[in-house]
């Protein structure tokens, strides 16, 4: 007797606790349990760049790092293209992001301008299918073998720091990897992200989650580079100075660097349920 209560305890309480194990890791699946999920959210062109007459720049409106409300996600040849005069088109360059990319099967294009004469993009940032950031800089692209590999399906900050010696590649936090790059002559200064500016069109297109891209005409230092990647994804620039394009992505493709290169968005969507794979640094 005794025997069957207790079956029927186990029974009648088992199915119960299984019930709420399967709500609770429906809900950590949907980052109810992130602590970003309850974090103020920027609003679309909450902080921005102004410039003067004379040169000076500054940071203007809400600009403490809070996380965006949306992202771009790009999908079935989704991209951003500009066809902007005023990006630079020699070196030094810095390129920095945020990505949460699909498992790569193939070379994709984060961010790109300027076609050399060779017919590759002078300054590139791509993600390659082994998960590895890849530089195209001339003829050809660089991707050294001791590059710091992105987690796809989740959120890593991307860079690459180009000068007249050669790229440093940076993955989150992790030291760089460098390699030495020729850089062939430019042809064009045509813009895009999530693409190849070479294939746009079809080709290299970027497959999942882009925010916050920035790029200035200098080499940005290490201590600068972990500085933005500290300040998270929401983070503001850090050398307003040399800061040429800024692409928060969050709900449009406009240009907050106070420099105007504003994008024109094909098929991108901006999505405000982004953050249940992101972890602040």
């Amino acid at each position: 007797m005794k025997l069957q209560s207790a079956m029927e305890y186990l029974m009648t309480y088992g199915w119960a606790i299984l019930i709420i194990a399967i709500v609770m890791v429906a809900l950590f699946s949907l980052g109810v349990f992130n602590p970003v999920t309850f974090a103020p959210k920027a609003q679309p062109g909450s902080c921005s760049v102004n410039r003067n007459s004379y040169g000076g720049a500054v940071l203007s409106g809400v600009c403490d790092g809070e996380i965006p409300e949306y992202v771009g996600a790009f999908s079935n040849g989704a991209y951003i293209f500009n066809s902007s005069p005023t990006l630079p088109v020699s070196q030094p360059v810095t390129i920095t992001a945020w990505i949460n990319p699909q498992q790569p099967s193939s070379t994709q294009g984060i961010a790109s301008w300027g076609t050399p004469s060779c017919g590759g993009d002078v300054y590139a940032l791509y993600l390659q299918s082994d998960d590895m950031p890849a530089a195209g800089v001339g003829c050809p692209g660089v991707n050294p073998a001791n590059a710091p590999t992105v987690n796809p399906n989740s959120w890593n900050f991307v860079a690459i720091v180009i000068g007249s010696s050669g790229v440093n590649f940076y993955v989150d936090n992790k030291n760089p990897a460098f390699t030495s790059a020729v850089v062939g002559s430019v042809s064009s200064v045509n813009f895009s992200i999530g693409i190849s500016n070479y294939h746009l069109g079809g080709g290299l297109n970027y497959n999942g989650e882009i925010s916050n891209v920035q790029i200035y005409n200098t080499s940005l230092s290490p201590n600068s580079i972990d500085s933005l990647y500290s300040e998270g994804i929401g983070g503001a620039p850090i050398d307003l100075e040399n800061l040429v394009g800024w692409w928060p992505l969050n709900g449009n493709a406009n240009d907050y660097s106070g420099n105007g290169n504003n994008g024109q968005a094909f098929n991108v969507i901006y999505t405000s349920g982004w953050y249940s794979s992101y972890s602040q640094p």
